[in-house]
């Protein structure tokens, strides 16, 4: 082994450079921070981490599909046709649009998956990404981890804050705000519904 190699190999693995900048989420924090409290325990209702077993017929469900030979194998990279063209048509009475399940519809791996992959194909380095606050926290995270940066425009809460109830409907997106955002760097708006 030459003294390059020897240093090489003395040293820790490190993470790539992109990573250098990037912060806990607040899962991770979360979960951090409940494990560590002397009250136990504690369910996280924060992302959906069930902490108790499914009800009985969905374990039965479950095991019968494992049963079947078209369910135990990995499936097609982009989605079961079946499936697409399933949310397409539903999709396309919901919106009253024609929707193409090969051209208009991606299946992945979950909601964090898919807005990668999104940001991965679309993003250059100092590309601008519009969100609407309030969001999902790892909108920003992912933005930054590809490059991109973050432009928030925040929905308003209504006037009226002092009634019992308030609904999402009742939050405002100012359109004068959101233009005002757009900027020749700007790539990609995140629509989101909370």
């Amino acid at each position: 082994m030459g003294p390059q190699e020897e240093d090489y190999h003395s040293n820790d693995p490190q993470p790539a450079k992109r990573l250098s900048g990037i912060v806990d989420n607040v899962w991770e924090w979360a979960f951090r921070i409940s494990s560590q409290s002397p009250v136990q325990p504690i369910v996280n209702l924060g992302h959906g981490m069930i902490e108790f077993n499914p009800p009985p017929f969905i374990v039965q469900a479950h095991q019968n599909a494992l049963l079947k030979v078209d369910c135990n194998q990995y499936g097609p990279t982009l989605g079961r046709t079946r499936l697409k063209t399933a949310l397409a048509r539903t999709y396309s009475r919901l919106y009253d649009a024609p929707l193409d399940g090969d051209r208009n519809i991606a299946i992945t791996t979950g909601a964090t998956a898919a807005i990668l992959s999104s940001l991965m194909a679309f993003i250059e380095h100092g590309d601008e990404v519009i969100v609407i606050e309030p969001l999902f926290n790892l909108y920003a995270y992912l933005i930054n981890f590809v490059g991109g940066v973050v432009k928030p425009v925040t929905l308003h809460p209504p006037t009226d804050t002092f009634r019992s109830r308030m609904l999402a409907d009742d939050w405002r997106l100012n359109m004068k705000e959101l233009g005002d955002a757009i900027g020749p760097r700007t790539k990609m708006l995140i629509i989101n519904t909370p």
